[in-house]
């Protein structure tokens, strides 16, 4: 089951919630019907296969020194480098359905998946301390991997994320 369906009761979708079985899959026969309903807090209407499959882009890293891991759980007093500085979810390219636990797997050395809108410059970032920015797709992947682990000790330029200033869905950057 998704951590999106955890949050659900913190986005006023506490109903919703209480229809899930979470003993059971989240394709379940008690959970499936629930799962495919369309929430638009999980959606964005820049992607333009969301909506139709009650998919979502918003997706967690998992392992590598990312702020979630399987083998640890991590409080905020564990950020070393900053919840400001460390990268919480992240818009990926492929969508998956908002309810199934499919995220992202880190590690550092690797390369890192196809993240981002598909046909704009930007990937939308959520960070640990709420903030939301949005990083140009040419961004060193080594910045964006630095911004992903939680106690890297990395630097990061003050330019690696564009300035919430500009409306990235009418601008197409």
């Amino acid at each position: 089951m998704s951590w999106r369906v955890a949050l659900l009761p913190y986005i006023e979708q506490n109903k919703r919630y209480k229809q899930f079985k979470l003993d059971e899959a989240w394709d379940g026969p008690t959970n499936g019907p629930v799962a495919r309903i369309t929430l638009p807090e999980f959606n964005d209407r820049a992607w333009p296969s969301t909506d139709p499959n009650n998919q979502t882009p918003y997706r967690v890293f998992v392992g590598g020194g990312a702020i979630f891991d399987e083998r640890k759980k991590m409080t905020f007093s564990d950020v070393g480098d900053g919840t400001s500085n460390t990268i919480m979810l992240i818009g990926a390219t492929q969508t998956v359905p908002w309810a199934q636990y499919n995220e992202l797997p880190f590690a550092p050395n690797a390369p890192l998946p196809p993240l981002g809108v598909p046909r704009r410059d930007w990937i939308p970032v959520g960070m640990v301390d709420g903030s939301v920015r949005m990083a140009n797709k040419s961004i060193d992947p080594q910045v964006l991997k630095a911004a992903i682990t939680a106690n890297g000790g990395e630097s990061l330029p003050e330019d690696w994320y564009w300035p919430w200033k500009r409306d990235p869905y009418t601008t197409g950057k």
